[in-house]
């Protein structure tokens, strides 16, 4: 989840985004227990693109508490819910948080409430990267015709304009 997260799914973005995301810190758990043996240590990691911990998607602490609480995502399980490819069905998503047992991670469910499950169903759930823009581009109040934010500039002061779903420099 880590590749992907951090250099698979920022490779499918617009340009435009990719040169405005950078690294932070993220805290991560450490697994919860080898061979009976209980680990509780948190690593720091740089990502541009991560998966979210379980205190920041729900507010609650996972295995260990990884970062803090997002209060739009915190706030209400409905802000959580995410949707299969522009469509009504909702799909629960991974967290980066372990669970107690060491094959067993965090995930938010279809109904936006916080859950676990064995590591080898994989399959059955999405990965929903979270980014980290660089906090000098300025984004729109308000959305375009497709739902979309915009960006307005960019960290290199450029003016940028969605035009038929596709970023173009304005010169």
């Amino acid at each position: 989840m880590d590749m992907f997260c951090n250099t698979q799914y920022p490779q499918m973005l617009d340009p435009i985004i990719r040169a405005c995301l950078v690294n932070v810190p993220i805290p991560v758990a450490e697994g919860a227990s080898y061979g009976g043996t209980l680990v509780t240590t948190l690593h720091t990691l740089y990502r541009k693109g991560f998966l979210l911990s379980s205190m920041e998607a729900t507010g609650t602490a996972g295995w260990q508490s990884e970062g803090s609480a997002f209060a739009y995502l915190s706030g209400s399980a409905s802000n959580r819910i995410a949707y299969s490819d522009e469509t009504a069905t909702a799909v629960s998503w991974w967290l980066r948080s372990p669970y107690s047992n060491a094959d067993s991670a965090r995930l938010v469910d279809s109904s936006g409430a916080l859950g676990y499950v064995s590591v080898y169903s994989a399959n059955f759930f999405c990965p929903r990267p979270a980014l980290a823009l660089s906090s000098l581009i300025s984004v729109s109040s308000s959305t375009d015709s497709d739902g979309c934010y915009t960006v307005e500039n960019a960290p290199a002061a450029e003016q940028y304009i969605k035009t038929g779903g596709v970023w173009t420099k304005m010169v």
